[in-house]
């Protein structure tokens, strides 16, 4: 692939990318069951962009733009969010298996993660105000000075979250979940 743009195309089931995409303007894309795991995405601009059942498991974004860009049933194991642009930045994940991720000290408001698997992944000093987790599973992630503003976790289940070291102001929580954030009061609590 030696083209600098991609717009408005479709690839399907590609397979040992390395540096496919490293430096490259991608527009209005969908990739769908590709492997995109240790390619090197970095210093490229992805706009209007859909991954659907990709594997994206040690991609590199490192100075990359990412724009409107949409993960679904994706599988993002070890990716640092951190390293891309952080200008503009706009993503969103649906059905995915998030694991071992940093997305410290990003801007992420509104963002979506919906039914998706979270673990080991860390949202230290992140914006997640009324970002949605709706229907997502948690397990070991930490929140640590986040604010978490209007934040939806209606139906997510396995969050920790420290309610005197977050900001979950007007933040959407379900039964019987939510019972988890008295976790942190040293209280004790009898049927």
């Amino acid at each position: 692939m030696d083209n600098k743009e991609y717009c408005k195309q479709n690839f399907e089931d590609l397979k040992n990318i390395s540096d496919d995409f490293s430096s490259k303007t991608v527009s209005q894309c969908k990739f769908t069951s590709c492997d995109f795991s240790s390619a090197d995405l970095s210093s490229s601009s992805f706009e209007d962009c859909l991954f659907e059942n990709c594997n994206l498991s040690l991609a590199n974004f490192e100075n990359s733009h990412l724009q409107n860009m949409m993960f679904k049933n994706c599988k993002i194991l070890g990716v640092n969010f951190t390293k891309a642009n952080q200008f503009g930045l706009e993503i969103g994940f649906k059905d995915c298996l998030i694991k071992n991720c940093n997305f410290c000290h990003m801007n992420l408001n509104k963002t979506k993660f919906e039914n998706c698997d979270l673990s080991e992944t860390d949202f230290i000093g992140t914006k997640l105000n009324g970002a949605n987790f709706q229907d997502s599973k948690f397990k070991q992630v930490t929140f640590n000075n986040t604010s978490l503003e209007k934040a939806d976790f209606r139906n997510a289940s396995g969050y920790s979250i420290n309610p005197f070291t977050n900001n979950l102001k007007k933040a959407k929580f379900s039964m019987p979940e939510v019972i988890n954030l008295l976790n942190y009061l040293d209280i004790m609590i009898e049927d």
